[in-house]
């Protein structure tokens, strides 16, 4: 009897294995029956993957002539028909994307989009702005004050006493003061639209693995297939009505190194340069995390003016959803930048979730 050894050389062996480290994250749904875990359909997957990125505690779905609610909190399906429960669970898919049939989920997806998120809280009403019409601004300083102070803490740079003025150094001494929870149905409707367009638009896109993520707070869901982030935006005192009611507006904003349109940063000394104030230790300001679908990216690695992100390599002349720098040297300029950027130019690409108050 013989045998047949396959030998695969060093380059070959290490490109396989640099492909299988590149290989996008894949999620899967799946119920459990006798005892054994069987995995729902792709159209299926697809519903219960937008619902539970939208923070959606109920969802129904029809196969066949049955009828199922899903219960995200609970993690269960009950088939309406027969009275039967079952648990459902969301794992990684090692076999790769699943293929989709998006005309099937569309409807879905628009009735998904269109709840207001389970985990958006109830609370005290609170706004230092005065009626702010459809826009409820939740007060959540009691759960949410020292995870934020948290998230402040290790997104600023440590002192450096070779620069005892800097954002960075400063931020470090902030206090958060008060959380309010935006609540903003008709924007986060629009939002979520968006988000789902994306989904299908950057099908195993990438996010650079130097670009520092925040992490979502305990029952926030993010989007992995769309790239979403939470990420620091500031702004001046003037400009935060208008953006918590309608949104970032690009066209009001000024052109930065990386394009006209809207800024974030997962680094809270680099949002505290952007608020308008000559900002002391003692100053009162206000930061917004954000909810970011960076899509697509664009890594720029010098400066970049262009109205909106440059054009992607292939045959649809489909452009950038966003363009992210990140920090390190940059090609034609002289000093290295020290803090992540990512900058996009469609409205209803971000959406403000956390007003934090610092003193």
């Amino acid at each position: 009897m013989s045998c047949i050894v396959a030998v695969v050389e060093p380059c070959q062996a290490q490109e396989e294995s640099q492909e299988k480290e590149q290989k996008p994250k894949v999620w899967k749904w799946q119920y459990g029956q006798s005892g054994a875990w069987c995995d729902h359909c792709s159209d299926h997957n697809a519903c219960l993957d937008e619902a539970y990125a939208c923070g959606q505690a109920l969802l129904q779905l029809t196969h066949g002539r049955h009828t199922y609610s899903i219960d995200m909190d609970r993690m269960e399906q009950h088939n309406t028909q027969t009275g039967k429960r079952r648990s459902i669970r969301r794992v990684t898919d090692e076999s790769g994307t699943a293929s989709v049939d998006l005309s099937k989920v569309a409807a879905a997806i628009a009735s998904v989009v269109s709840r207001r998120p389970h985990y958006w809280p109830s609370g005290i009403h609170y706004s230092p702005w005065g009626t702010m019409g459809q826009v409820d601004l939740i007060d959540v300083s009691a759960t949410m004050a020292t995870v934020m102070q948290q998230r402040l803490h290790d997104t600023a740079h440590a002192d450096d006493s070779a620069f005892p003025n800097s954002q960075c150094v400063l931020a470090q001494k902030k206090r958060v003061a008060r959380v309010l929870h935006i609540q903003n149905f008709d924007f986060w409707m629009c939002y979520a639209a968006r988000r789902a367009a994306v989904v299908q638009k950057c099908q195993g896109a990438r996010l650079p693995e130097a670009l520092p993520a925040i992490p979502a707070p305990q029952g926030m869901p993010l989007l992995e297939a769309a790239n979403e982030l939470l990420l620091w935006h500031g702004s001046g005192k003037d400009s935060l009505r208008s953006i918590i009611q309608h949104g970032f507006d690009p066209r009001i904003s000024r052109a930065g190194l990386y394009g006209e349109g809207s800024y974030f940063t997962p680094w809270a000394c680099k949002a505290l340069q952007y608020v308008k104030t000559s900002l002391q230790a003692d100053d009162s300001c206000i930061l917004l995390l954000c909810r970011v679908l960076v899509g697509c990216p664009y890594q720029a690695q010098t400066s970049y003016k262009g109205r909106r992100p440059p054009e992607r390599n292939d045959s649809f002349g489909s452009v950038h959803d966003s363009v992210v720098s990140v920090a390190g040297p940059k090609q034609g300029n002289r000093s290295q930048q020290f803090h992540d950027e990512v900058a996009i130019s469609e409205n209803t690409q971000a959406y403000p979730e956390y007003a934090v108050f610092l003193k």
